[in-house]
């Protein structure tokens, strides 16, 4: 597994992403461990749907789910005191995001 370059301006926690299944054939990152950045101890983890799922069975969450989580979360944000434009434009990508992410689905089948 490899570290992950920060994308965010934070140094509270860091990426780790690998391919454990050993699917040379699919070299994508399935497998993501977020780490505390003061101690290095896993504080989450994923472990994303490898091949179709019609071919492979349901193994994993999808990327349409790590979205809809994030959907949710920023909407949750929305309704409290943290509301802001910022959380605004956030959900609107999100949002972007997932419809794209459904047009490539539904090209498929």
């Amino acid at each position: 597994m490899e570290r992950l370059k920060n994308l965010v301006e934070q140094d509270m926690t860091y990426i780790i992403a690998g391919n454990e299944s050993g699917d040379e054939t699919n070299p994508t990152n399935h497998d993501f461990e977020v780490h505390r950045s003061t101690d290095d101890e896993i504080i989450g983890s994923f472990h994303f749907q490898q091949g179709a799922i019609g071919e492979n069975g349901a193994n994993g969450i999808l990327n349409e789910d790590l979205l809809t989580i994030l959907i949710d979360r920023v909407e949750s944000f929305q309704r409290s005191k943290m509301r802001c434009r910022e959380n605004e434009n956030a959900l609107q990508h999100l949002y972007e995001a997932l419809w794209w992410l459904n047009q490539r689905h539904n090209k498929k089948r």
